[in-house]
């Protein structure tokens, strides 16, 4: 039981830090893009 909240709590955590880093290299790429 314990081990699969722990499992839970790092895959939420994982996403959450994916999250970030998609949303920082969307914003690189809209640079990216207005740069012709």
């Amino acid at each position: 039981m314990r081990s699969i909240i722990l499992i839970s709590l790092k895959i939420r955590l994982n996403l959450h830090c994916s999250d970030k880093i998609v949303k920082r290299s969307a914003r690189v790429w809209r640079r990216f893009q207005t740069i012709p």
